[in-house]
């Protein structure tokens, strides 16, 4: 959680995108990284890797997470990279099916375990085609 809460380091090194309502309350947020640093998993350079979407309780079901991941894919775009992956733990059903509906695949080859015990599920999304 502490490392949820560490938006500012998180910026210093990656592209934070924020959504927000019209009186500019905080609905969710994400993390896009496209370089090394602290932040990255990535298996080349033409990857980029979506890290720590959160919605907020009171958003959630709104499409705000779907608008989240969508902001990223474009942002891939434009930035000419050809793969975006990212991580989600098994229990996460509601993010598995967000980012299915996105178009990003499973891809066992690139799940991790972390602290120990933690199964981390690998998805990626080719954008070559």
């Amino acid at each position: 959680m502490a490392e949820l809460a560490d938006v500012r380091s998180r910026a210093d090194e990656a592209l934070v995108l924020v959504a927000v309502d019209d009186d500019g309350d905080i609905l969710g947020g994400i993390t896009y990284v496209d370089r090394p640093g602290r932040w990255a998993d990535l298996p080349g350079p033409d990857h980029a890797e979506l890290r720590m979407l959160a919605v907020g309780r009171h958003a959630q079901g709104r499409g705000v997470g779907a608008a989240l991941v969508q902001a990223c894919v474009g942002q891939v775009r434009l930035d000419g990279k050809r793969r975006l992956t990212l991580h989600t733990t098994s229990t996460m059903e509601t993010a598995q099916r967000l980012y299915e509906r996105a178009g990003f695949r499973r891809d066992p080859g690139r799940d991790l375990t972390v602290e120990g015990d933690i199964l981390l599920l690998g998805y990626v999304l080719d954008l070559t085609g």
